[in-house]
């Protein structure tokens, strides 16, 4: 989980706050449990009603301070900013907090040998998904790893288990989640780079 303090510290964020399996909110609010209650409510019929969307953020604009909302595999995360903290700023700091969380826990599994793979499917190499990463950071930047690894959670994509169909499945996906950073034509034109590299590859 992220570091709620360390994110509303960074930030100057009145208010922070986790939605999930585990309710989190760091701020100077009463009743903050009947708070977390009403939003994940709100928020729960907001995202129902629109069905599946394709972005990993949503802001939403007040007099004098703005609510970031950022979506994170079964979480999310919101903080209650100031218009003095521009948005690019304040997902820059997100990424880096959540990244320091990742680097902490995050473990390293080691991909089955290719002769112990079914047969009955053409399974692609785990190599495959650093190319990609690499394509991703050239365009994304500091936010690439968090939005690619998010992305690869989202779509319960295993490295050990690559075929054709969840790579191109991911690229898609990942498209749409980088778009709503860069803009539609620089995602386009990083996804056409992605697809070459499968082509040649």
């Amino acid at each position: 989980m992220i570091d709620a303090n360390l994110l509303k510290e960074k930030t100057s964020a009145r208010v922070c706050f986790i939605i999930g399996p585990n309710n989190v909110l760091i701020g100077d609010v009463d009743k903050p449990d009947e708070i977390l209650q009403r939003v994940s409510l709100v928020l729960k019929q907001t995202l129902n009603a629109l069905g599946i969307i394709p972005f990993r953020y949503i802001t939403i604009n007040g007099k004098n301070e703005y609510i970031l909302l950022i979506f994170k595999g079964k979480e999310i995360h919101g903080m209650v900013l100031p218009y003095s903290l521009s948005l690019e700023e304040g997902l820059r700091i997100y990424y880096e907090v959540a990244g320091k969380v990742k680097g902490e826990k995050e473990e390293v599994v080691e991909a089955p040998p290719i002769e112990e793979m079914k047969e009955e499917v053409v399974l692609l190499s785990p190599d495959i998904l650093q190319k990609l990463k690499e394509i991703a950071i050239s365009h994304l930047g500091d936010f690439a790893e968090d939005v690619f690894n998010n992305t690869l959670e989202d779509l319960e994509i295993k490295e050990d288990n690559l075929t054709m169909d969840t790579v191109m499945e991911f690229i898609v996906g990942f498209e749409k989640a980088a778009g709503m950073l860069i803009g539609p034509s620089r995602a386009e034109k990083m996804k056409e780079e992605m697809l070459t590299l499968i082509k040649e590859g």
